[in-house]
């Protein structure tokens, strides 16, 4: 079996900031679950376990939970990994202008 990767993403459609309690803002690319477990696979990983909770501190969003393997050590610099998973966002590219 190869190493193990847990993840726990939004659930949901788009992207957008959102405000942080502590201040500032965070910036969330939603996903669903389809489309979450087609990008793991296509990235070689082995979904081996999958659910949907509710928000630990209470607020209206759901996560998406998922426990898989790869075959491959990951790194985060992997370009390979990083080009295919990422969404083109409109919304970051926008902010990034503005801060210009």
């Amino acid at each position: 079996m190869g190493r193990r990767y847990c993840a726990r993403l939004k659930q949901g459609d788009g992207e957008r900031w959102v405000e942080h309690s502590a201040g500032g803002r965070r910036f969330f690319a939603f996903y669903g679950e389809r489309e979450f477990d087609e990008r793991l696979v296509a990235q070689g990983f082995t979904v081996l376990e999958g659910w949907i909770a509710d928000d630990s501190l209470g607020r209206p969003e759901r996560w998406i939970n998922r426990l898989a393997t790869a075959d491959r050590e990951l790194r985060i610099e992997d370009r390979r990994l990083s080009s295919r998973f990422h969404r083109r966002s409109a919304v970051v590219d926008s902010e990034r202008s503005a801060d210009a």
